[in-house]
């Protein structure tokens, strides 16, 4: 006999076939791998929640392990046993949290675009609309998008160009900003390698990334406020010391400000911004925006000295003897490396970078004064150099008035480091670029430069570095005049100020991963340690600042080993069904008017511009990781950081329900459509019942009731004035004490819940929620069963009241979402003073059928009506007849109590007391007459469930009460609620070969006869209809209950 099977698919049928297994004593596991359960093709709601009880208990049965999102690799059989190797991907949403309200998929800037079928939807998402199992939403996620993963700063890239597509420019800024510190000199000056991988390179151009995050910094300058909040210092830690206020340097001290960490930065510079203000030309990056960035980290108290070197006046000896706990050198790299060339001592020879900081400093307009200096000779210029330095340079020199400027690169253009859109700009303003040539010499003239003698080159095979090695063409030698060379190879850093301790032989020894020196509490990154672009000192800033972090707080150095991530990107076929588009560019300043000019070249993207541009992104990740999800979850339910499960599995039968295109092994059985399993013999799915609800009823009448009202996040407030309806509660017999909460299916709400009501005698709960019945039915969510768990109707839970001291009014969709607003509040005062009746009516009443010795005659009627075969009539030990209860067989109906002579059954949760407490609440004092609708718990309920889902409102002056089945209704309640006003009964439940029990409509068919013949006998007019519902026909119900309104209103 097996034990173990594998159902791979979780369609209905393969929850159906795993159910049917673990009711035959397997241990199954359920292998699906799409987030949720049935993969239905759906007609409307009715088909739907026809199977909702069947997925569901799919999640609570403890024999049936569910893994969605999971992804088998492997399947195979070993002898008599299958092995189902398979990768569980997270959903994202934790399914013991999530209240599906929607505000995650509501925020959600990504929408996926099916070409196929032109559908939509959001990366987080449920599905189908209306219900889904779990009923939580998921998160799809395709790996990480590869712009994302190659920003050395960490930023969502994928997220903010979402954000912007959407026109949330704001929000865009702040997800930048949450990653690095200088939005909008990164938006002008990064070398955008996240563009380099765009996928939609593939296709036509990549998206403008960089542009965009101009576009959204520049936007949010123009609409001020903070943008970091202040964090106080923390007392605990002590200041750190900062050498050196360029982009490394400030990145520490932001992120360690942001930490509580009181921070002093040291700069020999009279300026902040090491190389962004000194290497990085105002036409590029305008001095207000880099003043502008550098002031928002001041204002997180970060303190800057300026014209304040380290050296002979300040050492880290001295730092530290004022108290500093640890020190960072982020001393850049401001010292050319020379070319070792002949003539390179000549007037007229100058460093870039010296260059460039010359005219950073000098004041606007200073030409004349730069060539007093002997910064400018002549009026031609030849630059030697393929970086971003020497392109600088050479469009700077014909700013200053130069007549002709050559660049020299010993290799092609394909390998000169500089940004390609730069060298454009330069040569559309004149600079003259010549590849494939290196100079070899520097001519003279009277002790100054007269010309550049060089050699042509050609390329080799690969150096070390990667690129094409550059080799000399003999012969090739040729002379360029000129006034002036720029030498602009590179730079390194000045490493006199620093001890020998931290530089042995000159070198400065750092941890690659935390940023240590040998020395303790000294670290160091950015240009000192390696060469580095902007946003790469950025990230290595971060990196070091959570190293001292670490180091202040007395924690051992780790290692920053970054998890492995799958690069996500469009498949070829993908691909060919998307169309090209033409990628937006920033306006820009003519070339002629720029070349005598520092103003910022590039200006920014209009909204429209941006909107459109960022559209073009092809959402490679699906998630973007924008976060707004989590910033909208009131729930706390989702978690980006969960990742994927290598899992395998063993069993004896592997069953295929459908749901994997695999090759499977010899052995493994196919399930039938309705879920038959050849292994198991053909039957119903089962009912749970678990044993926990047979405890012994606690034979008291509560007389203080508590009340609490939920929020639901939000849906149900927004429709239903909680406070009036609470203020009105209170006046309510035997109503001690209403309370408002939030969320009342969410693990905080629940433990909120369960402290409030430990010392009440009942409790009723107005949610979403509608029963304390431990079935599932059609109207069930996974929150309501997550409620009702957590407040201990399937076992029970602590202190807490057991679960028949609890009443269930379900005030969103079947009152706020079914009626006009005033007529809601009436209609929610109405039912919850009905279960507040109904609690206080009289002793507790059991789910399972339970037999009062004193009050049965053993007349046999209980057995005679109850059609799941539960009662017969047995005898004691003194061989007198009673009536005895299969409890494994009862299915909770009530049937037997509603028909029992003298009242000596009790079943399904109500009793006779109950039922006629409601009807009493529910009709008017004043005569008014009312529509009572009475609702089986299936097909009845699930017609008003799907009406208040799709808000389908219903006349005033209906009021409806929920009953297990139809069939526990007795033809004596029935003419009592006649006599007591009722201008109308309505019997909503199954159709006959749609009852969940299988004869609940033919009792209540039975009932109805009856009762009709005692009405016309009385001459009280037809006031009584029956209707069956479709599970989930909302509009039928609807449409069933306006007919009997306008019926029974005639009379």
């Amino acid at each position: 006999m097996p034990s173990r099977a594998i159902v791979l698919g979780g369609s209905l049928a393969g929850v159906r076939a795993a159910r049917r297994l673990a009711a035959a004593g397997l241990t199954v596991v359920l292998l699906e791998p799409s987030p949720f359960l049935g993969r239905l093709v759906l007609r409307d709601a009715p088909d739907w929640m026809a199977a909702v009880p069947d997925l569901l208990e799919a999640t609570r049965d403890p024999r049936l392990a569910v893994f969605t999102q999971a992804e088998v690799g492997q399947v195979v059989r070993q002898g008599e046993q299958f092995l189902v190797r398979a990768t569980v991907h997270p959903r994202y949403v934790d399914p013991g949290r999530c209240t599906a309200c929607g505000e995650c998929e509501a925020v959600c800037p990504v929408e996926r675009v099916f070409p196929g079928n032109g559908g939509t939807r959001r990366a987080v998402y449920r599905e189908p609309p209306l219900r889904a199992v779990p009923n939580v939403y998921a998160i799809e996620k395709r790996g990480s998008a590869p712009c994302a993963v190659s920003c050395p700063g960490g930023i969502r890239v994928q997220g903010f160009v979402a954000l912007i597509a959407r026109g949330r420019f704001r929000e865009a800024h702040e997800l930048i900003a949450q990653a690095i510190p200088f939005p909008g000199i990164c938006g002008r000056v990064c070398h955008h390698p996240c563009e380099a991988q765009c996928s939609r390179n593939e296709l036509d151009r990549p998206v403008a990334l960089r542009a965009l995050k101009r576009f959204v910094a520049d936007r949010a300058a123009e609409e001020g406020g903070p943008r970091w909040p202040a964090v106080p210092p923390d007392p605990a830690l002590p200041p750190v010391a900062v050498i050196g206020a360029g982009p490394a340097g400030l990145t520490v001290a932001w992120e360690l400000a942001r930490a509580g960490v009181r921070v002093t930065v040291f700069e020999a510079l009279p300026v902040a911004g090491g190389m962004m203000a000194v290497g990085i030309p105002a036409y590029r990056l305008p001095r207000e925006v880099l003043r502008r960035e550098i002031a928002a980290i001041r204002a997180l108290g970060v303190e800057i000295r300026l014209n304040t070197p380290l050296g002979p006046e300040l050492t880290l000896d001295d730092l530290f003897s004022q108290g500093y706990g640890a020190v960072f050198l982020g001393l850049g790299a401001h010292r050319s490396r020379s070319l070792d060339l002949p003539g390179e001592s000549l007037a007229g020879v100058v460093q870039a970078t010296d260059l460039l900081r010359a005219v950073a400093l000098a004041p606007e307009g200073s030409a004349a004064s730069l060539r007093n200096q002997g910064w400018l000779v002549g009026r031609r210029a030849v630059v030697v150099g393929g970086g971003n330095s020497a392109i600088d340079a050479a469009r700077v020199l014909l700013r200053l008035g130069l007549e002709e400027v050559r660049v020299l690169y010993r290799r092609s253009r394909r390998e000169m480091p500089a940004l390609p859109e730069e060298i454009a700009a330069a040569e559309e303003e004149g600079v003259v670029v010549q590849e494939l040539v290196a100079p070899v010499r520097i001519v003279g003239s009277e002790g100054r430069v007269a010309a550049v003698e060089c050699l042509r080159m050609e390329l080799g095979e690969p150096d070390d570095s990667g690129r094409a090695r550059p080799i000399p063409i003999p012969g090739s030698e040729f002379v360029l005049e000129t006034d002036m060379v720029v030498v602009a190879i590179g730079q390194e850093a000045d490493l006199s100020s620093l001890p020998p301790e931290i530089c042995p032989g000159g070198r400065l020894v750092v941890d690659p991963q935390t940023g240590a020196t040998k020395r303790p509490g000294v670290f160091a990154a950015g240009d000192v340690v390696r060469p580095a672009t902007v946003i790469e000192a950025i990230a290595a800033g971060k990196r070091v600042a959570r190293s001292i972090l670490r180091y202040l707080r007395g924690e051992a150095p780790t290692p920053e080993e970054g998890a492995a991530r799958w690069v996500a990107r469009p498949s070829p076929e993908e691909l060919s069904d998307l169309p090209r588009l033409a990628r937006q560019e920033p306006p820009v300043v003519a070339a002629r008017r720029r070349r005598r000019v520092f103003e910022e070249v590039e200006k920014a993207f209009t909204p429209e511009q941006a909107v459109t541009e960022a559209s073009r992104c092809l959402s490679c990740a699906v998630c973007s990781e924008c976060f707004e999800c989590v910033a909208a979850c009131r729930a706390r339910a989702i978690d980006h950081a969960a990742f994927p499960r290598e899992m395998v599995f063993e069993a004896d039968l592997l069953l295929d329900a459908g749901g994997y295109r695999l090759e499977l092994p010899e052995g493994a059985l196919p399930v039938g459509k309705n879920g038959e399993v050849p292994a198991v013999p053909a039957g119903s799915v089962p009912v749970l019942f678990p044993a926990v609800q047979r405890l012994p009823i606690v034979e008291s009448r509560p007389n203080q009731v508590g009340v609490f009202l939920c929020r639901c996040g939000g849906q149900i407030a927004a429709a239903l004035d909680l406070e009036a309806l609470a203020s009105q509660l209170r006046e309510r017999p035997g109503v001690l004490r209403v309370e408002i909460v939030d969320q009342a299916c969410v693990p905080e709400g629940l433990a909120e819940l369960r402290n409030a009501a430990s010392g009440l005698e009942g409790v009723v709960l107005g949610g979403c929620s509608c029963c304390n019945l431990a079935q599932v039915c059609y109207g069930c969510t996974t929150q309501r069963v997550r409620c009702r768990s957590g407040l201990g109707v399937w076992e029970s839970v602590g202190d807490l009241p057991p679960p028949w001291v609890w009443e269930y009014v379900n005030l969103r969709e079947q009152c706020a979402w079914l009626w006009s607003p005033k007529e809601a509040l009436a209609v929610a005062l109405d039912l919850l003073t009905a279960a507040v009746a109904r609690l206080r009516a009289g002793p507790a009443v059991p789910l399972v059928a339970r037999v009062d010795r004193a009050r049965c005659r053993n007349c046999g009627t209980c057995v005679a009506v109850c059609r799941a075969g539960a009662l017969r009539l047995g005898s004691d030990e003194d061989g007198r007849p009673r009536i005895e209860v299969e409890e494994a067989r009862c299915l909770a109906c009530g049937t037997c109590a509603a028909h029992c002579p003298t009242g000596a059954m009790e079943a399904g949760r109500v009793g006779d007391a109950q039922l006629e407490a409601t009807v009493e609440a529910l009709l008017p004092q004043d005569g008014g007459e009312r529509l009572l609708v009475f609702l089986c718990n299936w097909g009845g309920q699930s017609g008003v469930e799907a009406a208040g889902v799709t808000r389908l409102e219903l006349p005033s002056g209906v009021r409806l009460v929920r009953v297990p089945c139809l069939g526990r209704l007795s033809p004596g309640l029935l003419l009592r609620a006649l006599e007591r006003g009722a201008g109308g009964i309505l019997l909503a439940g199954c159709r006959e070969d749609a009852c969940r029990y299988g004869f609940g409509r033919e009792v209540a068919a039975g009932v109805l006869s009856q009762v009709r013949a005692l009405v016309r006998l009385l001459g009280l007019g037809e006031r009584l209809a029956v209707v069956d519902v479709r599970p989930g026909d909302g509009v039928g119900f609807r449409e069933a209950v306006l007919v009997a309104k306008a019926r029974f209103g005639e009379r």
